[in-house]
């Protein structure tokens, strides 16, 4: 965790002075070479966050420990929401539906996430629902990657809109991809599946589903 008083930018190789905003928080998870811990840090000491919190330092090992931390009016700096939700690990929420619970715990501290690679603020409903959009399409593709640059140009408006499901599709969803002995058919899974989910989706998000074990014969 990174405690400043002043942050200090240098784009051009010149130090420039920004204060800080007590109301503005960071949160940095390094993810392979594409989001280094560096870059990320700069970007959120220039948004003149007071408070960084990054994954691997001592306490901090989930976004929990950041949005914890969280009042009300407070702003939580990420470069993009889709560093935000902790790795896959088995018996834990997959990546997309961690995602999900995090924003409704910021959303229930009535803080708001700010996406600094964008400028994209949860606190706008169209900005929040193209957030969302985006980080759940990179989380499915495995690699967390940067929204695209009209995202950046104009906050994620403008062409056709990605599906945007809740915290309990996502959960329902899963229950469906997993329970084989209930819809053993394709056919059966796509009619479970709460609206416009699609049967590539939850591929994406939970991996193959495992086969049925076959009936012994009598």
């Amino acid at each position: 965790m990174y405690l400043t008083k002043w942050t200090l930018a240098s784009d051009d190789g010149t130090i420039v002075q920004i204060p800080v905003d007590r109301f503005r928080k960071g949160f940095v998870r390094a993810f392979k070479q594409r989001h280094p811990a560096a870059r990320q840090r700069q970007a959120l000491l220039k948004a003149g966050a007071e408070i960084i919190y990054e994954i691997g330092d001592e306490g901090c090992t989930s976004w929990r420990t950041a949005v914890k931390s969280l009042r009300k009016g407070d702003v939580l700096c990420i470069e993009a929401l889709a560093l935000l939700p902790d790795e896959r690990i088995p018996g834990k929420l997959q990546p997309a539906a961690d995602l999900i619970e995090a924003l409704d715990e910021i959303r229930d501290k009535r803080a708001v996430i700010y996406e600094t690679s964008t400028g994209r603020r949860s606190d706008n409903r169209e900005e929040l629902k193209a957030m969302r959009a985006d980080a759940i399409k990179a989380l499915g593709a495995g690699g967390r990657s940067l929204p695209s640059a009209k995202a950046k140009e104009n906050g994620g408006k403008g062409g056709r809109r990605a599906k945007v499901f809740t915290s309990r599709d996502i959960e329902r969803a899963e229950l469906v991809w997993s329970a084989i002995k209930k819809y053993p058919r394709w056919q059966d899974v796509k009619a479970a599946l709460p609206d416009g989910f699609t049967v590539d989706r939850a591929y994406k998000l939970w991996g193959a589903r495992h086969a049925l074990p076959k009936s012994k014969k009598r």
